[in-house]
């Protein structure tokens, strides 16, 4: 047998459902042995054969050393971080802010405001600006959306 380490053809195989993974493994680990065993040892190789799913070929495959699901996680990291940043200064600026609603809502007391009026006043605000927000990111998703499938193509 020829060039007994070269494996850079993938192959693919489709198990009937109900056989083990390890044991199809080992009987094509020992057909390997049968017939290259002469030829990986002239070369000084040892190999062994694996089986894994196809659904992980791509993100968890170990065939290559670094498995692209890092990848995955450390954009997840960078984007959990920056949304930390944003909601701590989105907290910042809701304080900064809350001073100057302070002294509105005293001045609205003094002129006579009812205190049902205030909250249905503040709630009112919260929810259209939580209403905006909702339809901007709906229309920025949509949009992103239809870049990624259009690159996809």
């Amino acid at each position: 047998m020829n060039g007994a380490g070269q494996n850079f053809v993938p192959s693919y195989l489709k198990l009937v459902p109900g056989h083990n993974k390890a044991a199809v493994e080992k009987k094509r680990n020992d057909v390997l042995l049968r017939h290259g065993a002469a030829a990986m040892q002239s070369e000084s190789i040892r190999k062994t054969l694996s089986l894994e799913p196809v659904e992980d070929i791509y993100l968890k495959s170990d065939v290559e050393q670094s498995p692209r699901i890092r990848y995955l996680y450390v954009v997840g990291s960078i984007a959990l971080f920056i949304l930390l940043i944003a909601c701590i200064n989105f907290m910042n600026l809701s304080t900064a802010k809350a001073t100057k609603r302070a002294t509105e809502i005293g001045i609205r007391k003094v002129m006579g405001a009812f205190r049902s009026s205030l909250i249905k006043q503040i709630l009112g605000e919260a929810m259209v600006i939580v209403v905006v927000a909702i339809l901007t990111s709906f229309i920025l998703m949509q949009l992103a959306a239809s870049i990624f499938q259009s690159a996809d193509e």
